[in-house]
């Protein structure tokens, strides 16, 4: 579920000592990447665009969409591979928001799925200065996803983030302590 606080989680982790992985970082790496950047010219008229004109297009454009996703996809799950290949036997924790769409969730262990109520989903996600974005996005965004009761149904833990961070960190905590045993 999009800013239901899969980063936060991912922190409360690392904090307890594991080692983790953005993949929202690892693509933006990719977007910029000399590669990634020769790709974005191509649609946006040679320029490489803001955040939110990329998002657009991203949203409004099968094409473009597709051609973006088979640009970053392999770049970004490479990468997260390759990191887990170097740390075996080491707890990671790696935040992929699209983990079931992709049909990834068998190259882990476990799954941890991040949840709250829709209007605080929407909060976050508005309130982000960097990723802006109005509610039409964040819904538009939202049905390229798999529905959030089926992702909890898969998950083998559900963590509801639907009140304070210290609440947050206790219900990660207790999710390390099942893992660490």
């Amino acid at each position: 579920m999009i800013a239901s606080g899969k980063s936060t989680v991912l922190m409360e982790l690392g904090r307890l000592g594991w080692l983790t992985v953005r993949t929202d970082e690892l693509a933006w790496n990719a977007a910029y990447s000399d590669e990634g950047r020769e790709l974005q010219k191509k649609y946006f008229g040679g320029e490489v665009p803001q955040k939110a004109e990329h998002r657009a297009r991203f949203l409004s454009d099968e094409s473009f969409r597709e051609a973006w996703e088979a640009f970053i996809h392999p770049r970004v799950n490479a990468a997260w591979r390759g990191f887990m290949a170097q740390n075996l036997g080491a707890n990671v924790a790696v935040e992929i928001p699209l983990l079931f769409e992709k049909k990834l969730e068998g190259e882990f262990e476990k799954v941890v799925v991040c949840s709250c109520p829709l209007e605080m989903a929407l909060e976050r996600w508005q309130s982000r200065g960097i990723t802006g974005g109005e509610k039409e996005d964040y819904l538009a965004l939202s049905k390229l996803l798999m529905p959030i009761d089926e992702k909890r149904r898969r998950a083998d833990f559900h963590i509801n983030n639907d009140s304070t961070r210290e609440v947050l960190r206790t219900k990660v905590y207790e999710i390390h302590n099942q893992r660490v045993k």
